[in-house]
């Protein structure tokens, strides 16, 4: 890369590294040897800001300015680009992940948080910030849940209904961040109990 990495995840099995950052591209690496394997160049004129491992390695997902690319790892090529037909004013992306069951694609931007179908590549759920902001976002390990935090507030969102089962921060509830710097935050999910929204860790 010529300019700041922003993005990075491991390919299963460890060999292989992917990164993302404000070079407008993706690269695979070796991971033993740091050579580059493969350069996927986007079209996109600003920076990347994400970068996602799926279907076991087949596809690299890339989010940044105009949005998120899926590429094709074997030939290097753009598969789909995922289209917001009703953008808010932020298109650009800032994070990615991938769902365990490998068909759905979380991704958010300045102001939400949106759920994808990987092989239409449609728009299944739009979780809207009720703060205005999402700064970061986690998956719970079985996907039911996503958990967005953003301007002092963690929300916990149940996927399936696209609805917000929980919310807690600097306005009310446990003070978890600093209200007078609401980016950038740090979101994980741990599960006590499997899709029971009372045994989610955050």
């Amino acid at each position: 890369h010529s300019d700041s990495i922003l993005g990075a995840q491991a390919f299963p099995g460890g060999g292989r590294v992917v990164t993302a950052g404000h070079d407008h591209q993706a690269i695979i690496w070796n991971a033993s040897s740091g050579e580059a394997l493969q350069k996927l160049r986007s079209l996109d004129t600003e920076r990347l800001m994400g970068v996602a491992v799926l279907l076991g390695g087949r596809v690299v997902a890339t989010t940044g300015s105009f949005g998120t690319v899926i590429w094709d790892v074997a030939t290097g090529r753009e598969w789909r680009v995922l289209v917001d037909e009703n953008p808010t004013r932020w298109q650009h992306g800032i994070g990615i992940r991938g769902f365990p069951d490998g068909e759905r694609l979380l991704t958010w931007n300045y102001v939400e948080a949106m759920v994808w179908n990987l092989t239409d590549g449609a728009l299944l759920r739009r979780l809207v910030s009720v703060t205005g902001e999402v700064s970061n976002a986690a998956l719970a390990p079985g996907g039911d849940y996503v958990v967005t935090c953003g301007n002092g507030i963690v929300a916990v969102w149940h996927v399936d209904s696209g609805l917000a089962v929980h919310s807690f921060g600097r306005r009310g509830g446990a003070q978890l961040m600093n209200g007078d710097l609401p980016r950038p935050c740090a979101v994980d999910v741990v599960v006590g109990r499997a899709a029971d929204p009372q045994g989610l860790g955050v």
